[in-house]
């Protein structure tokens, strides 16, 4: 193969892998799950959870979420943190691996 061959066939497969991660990105969109409750100093209080961004079901967020708020401590493969002042959310949990998961526990359900 000549050099302008080359290189046009590299563009090509370039193109391809943007647009089949693109399209396996577009596949895990964000979705709501049921909230979770959590004893905290003896109160019930309950966070609508959802899945942000990433193939995670609602079981699995919704067990990291509680792990976390109960005690303070991210699960194994995931980084958790809490919301402060004015942020809309009160915990929030990424994954520590390569497919960039998030979730997200909202604001207590006043009630």
């Amino acid at each position: 193969m000549d050099r302008p061959t080359r290189l046009l066939v590299l563009v090509i497969a370039a193109l391809a892998l943007s647009v089949s991660l693109t399209v396996a990105d577009a596949g895990a969109k964000a979705h709501a799950c049921k909230p979770v409750t959590v004893r905290v100093g003896g109160n019930d209080f309950s966070y609508p959870v959802k899945v942000l961004k990433g193939n995670v079901t609602c079981k699995v967020a919704r067990s990291t979420l509680k792990h976390f708020i109960a005690g303070s401590s991210s699960p194994r493969g995931w980084a958790c943190f809490r919301g402060h002042s004015a942020d809309r959310f009160a915990a929030k949990c990424a994954s520590t691996g390569r497919s960039h998961k998030t979730i997200q526990a909202s604001n207590p359900i006043a009630g």
